[in-house]
């Protein structure tokens, strides 16, 4: 399979991170707008400090993303999520 996919990240009031939108190739860009489901406060602080450390965690960082786009699985477009094996 080739294509990009692009996942865009927000933080809400409490600090803990949630799915705010997800691009793939060939699908457009699907925008979570309402009902979303947040990463709880552990996962969240595991989430900001791969980041702080310039990403070198790939493993635990590709776990957490999955796990955000399984919260948001409903929202997200099923194909899409298919042909990319992000479930």
């Amino acid at each position: 399979m080739e294509g990009s996919v692009f996942i865009d990240f927000n933080k809400l009031d409490n600090g803990w991170i949630y799915l705010k939108r997800i691009s793939f190739d060939g699908y457009g860009c699907c925008e979570l707008t309402s009902n979303i489901a947040a990463l709880n406060k552990v996962e969240s602080a595991e989430f900001k400090k791969i980041l702080e450390n310039d990403l070198l965690d790939q493993e635990a960082l590709t776990k957490i993303v999955k796990k955000t786009i399984a919260l948001n699985e409903s929202f997200i477009w099923a194909d899409a999520l298919n042909e990319y094996q992000l479930l």
